[in-house]
């Protein structure tokens, strides 16, 4: 059997939420790192954005339900108020730079807002190209035997091989197979390289003997819903792994 080694955030998982508000400043310091600067993208190709002035506290979830039909979302990472700062922030990619630069002016003329709040954008100065394969998506469909196929099995295995931030979980309704009953459960991660991704290929690698499927599906943030149509009341937020 093949065995699929676990991240190395994964197996740091502790230091690396702690980083995500005492470490910030580390990722806004030092551009003259390669792999902090990404001066090899032009700014006119360049996906990745800078979000602030956010409400505090503001999940996953409730981010990317406010910016729906903004584009398909190739990453976003929250980072929490820190010192001076009241508001937090977040490094945001999508998978083409036209939906990128659409954000930052809905952003200016105020069509984006969370919680009755105004959010800024702008261009991230580690600049991100546009990701060769664009088949790839945060979301993962996974059908298979109900044994592996339930969130108490997926929240222990995936958390041992991936360090991930949920949007939220959906069980599907199951259905009844030749080997059994089977289920389904779709996977919103907030980031597609780096979680969706290596989730995808865990699964794969650990579980091809078990009737078990996985594939990507469709970002919810790609349909044309309207930009700030989401009501946090209205959506069923799934707990995110601590």
């Amino acid at each position: 059997m093949s065995y699929f080694r676990p991240s190395s955030q994964a197996l740091n998982r502790g230091r690396a939420r702690e980083s995500r508000s005492t470490e910030t400043s580390k990722y806004l310091g030092d551009t003259s790192l390669p792999d902090n600067s990404g001066l090899y993208v032009p700014v006119s190709k360049t996906v990745n954005l800078w979000v602030s002035n956010i409400p505090p506290g503001i999940t996953h979830h409730e981010f990317l339900g406010f910016i729906r039909g903004s584009g398909k979302v190739r990453s976003l990472v929250l980072y929490k108020p820190v010192g001076k700062h009241k508001t937090a922030a977040a490094a945001l990619s999508f998978f083409r730079h036209d939906r990128a630069r659409k954000f930052i002016e809905n952003c200016t003329s105020g069509e984006i807002t969370m919680h009755d709040k105004a959010i800024w954008a702008t261009w991230n100065r580690h600049r991100v190209a546009e990701p060769e394969d664009d088949s790839v998506s945060r979301v993962l469909i996974i059908e298979g035997c109900a044994k592996f196929v339930n969130r108490q099995y997926l929240d222990e295995f995936l958390p041992s091989k991936v360090f991930y931030d949920i949007d939220e979980i959906i069980e599907h309704k199951g259905k009844q197979g030749d080997n059994g009953e089977r289920a389904k459960i779709e996977y919103r991660f907030a980031s597609c390289r780096g979680q969706a991704v290596l989730a995808l290929i865990a699964l794969r690698k650990e579980h091809w003997h078990q009737s078990l499927t996985v594939e990507y599906g469709k970002d919810p943030c790609e349909e044309s819903d309207a930009v700030n149509g989401y009501s946090p009341d209205n959506h069923l937020i799934s707990p995110a792994l601590n």
